[in-house]
């Protein structure tokens, strides 16, 4: 059972295409099956070999995904009139331990996040490192990435008065390569 690998690759959809992203475990060869759900029933799709030379691993997987994609989630994104600002690719390269994500709206919505920092040991809740803001029908978070490796960032909505939980709307992941000392939580601000 080979379970263990899926997180090891993890795809999104740009423009109607699948984009597939593969870090290696270990060198050597590797199987690739890529599969389509379509009425309940997974299908084959094709195969791939991968290989990986020493310089090209990995041990570090992509973040767990609640729904497996990274993102926009269809329907929630487009229903709720979102569209990303700052970034094409759910995949984000950092080098410097900061990032600045927005997205904008063409409606008045209410936000939340999720920020983890993951390894295959650890997975640590960094909610409180990321700041948010609205302005001018744009949501800005600032985020502060303060250890090296992938980060998972999710991001939920919903309209004001809406009923019941708020909806996940996308999610990132993020690699960050390079960091600073001091990058900790930001202090917290109460909204009104």
């Amino acid at each position: 059972n080979d379970r263990h690998l899926q997180r090891f690759v993890a795809h999104e959809i740009i423009d109607g295409a699948v984009k597939f992203h593969v870090v290696s475990p270990k060198e050597g060869n590797h199987g690739l099956a890529i599969y389509a759900r379509e009425e309940g029933e997974d299908i084959l799709l094709c195969n791939y070999i991968t290989q990986a030379a020493p310089n090209q691993t990995s041990a570090i997987p992509f973040p767990k995904v609640s729904n497996g994609l990274y993102g926009p989630v269809v329907p929630a994104f487009s229903e709720m009139g979102l569209s990303s600002k700052t970034h094409r690719s759910a995949f984000i390269e950092c080098d410097t331990g900061e990032l600045d994500l927005r997205l904008s709206a063409d409606r008045v919505l209410l936000y939340e996040h999720d920020l983890f920092w993951e390894t295959l040991e650890e997975k640590v809740n960094l909610h409180g490192n990321v700041f948010k803001q609205i302005l001018d029908g744009e949501v800005q978070f600032w985020l502060r990435l303060p250890h090296l490796g992938k980060y998972r960032f999710t991001v939920y909505a919903k309209e004001p008065g809406q009923q019941g939980e708020m909806a996940n709307v996308i999610n990132y992941c993020i690699n960050c390569t390079g960091t600073r000392d001091g990058l900790g939580p930001f202090p917290v601000v109460h909204e009104k």
